[in-house]
């Protein structure tokens, strides 16, 4: 069998050739920022949950602790700078002072809690950590049952 002679190409004239990346599809820093913060926030709901779930004195708690703060620490890291975190910021809805104010209302012994009725309390109570826990819209709140709840596994699943 003949040979056949192999072309030696310059890495640069490969990459002067490679068809140019189309805008269009690239994403931009801030589209890029955001879904890694949300990444981030769903990483940290769902490793605290498992948190949670333990003991303090349980063998892996400290090292799933640990690995949840390398994770954070990790993405953030990735976060592209020079777009405009008071944009992102703003689509949330309360400063942490007021979540700090709110959750201190609705306590079922505080003094500052506008509602008589205990029954009352208690529900509110429970819709304010729904909404601020699960990121929940009016909406899917007002379409939670009863039977979506299992308090044995410390769950709600919506049907």
């Amino acid at each position: 069998m003949a040979s056949i002679p192999r072309r030696v190409f310059s890495l640069e004239s490969v990459r002067k050739s490679a068809p140019a990346m189309d805008d269009s599809q690239s994403i931009n820093a801030e589209t890029v920022a955001t879904r890694l913060l949300y990444f981030r926030d769903f990483v940290k709901w769902k490793i605290d949950r498992s948190l949670y779930a333990l003991s303090i004195d349980h063998e892996n708690y400290l090292r799933l602790r640990d690995a949840k703060d390398r994770a954070l620490v990790t993405i953030n890291t990735r976060i592209p700078k020079g777009f405009s975190k008071s944009d992102l910021l703003a689509r949330q809805g309360l400063s942490a002072e007021e979540i700090s104010l709110l959750l201190e209302v609705v306590k079922l012994d505080s003094i500052c809690n506008p509602w008589k009725s205990e029954f009352i309390r208690v529900r509110n109570r429970l819709i304010v950590h729904l909404l601020l826990s699960l990121g929940l819209r009016k909406g899917e709140l007002l379409g939670i049952k009863i039977g979506d709840m299992n308090l044995e596994k410390n769950e709600l699943a919506t049907s």
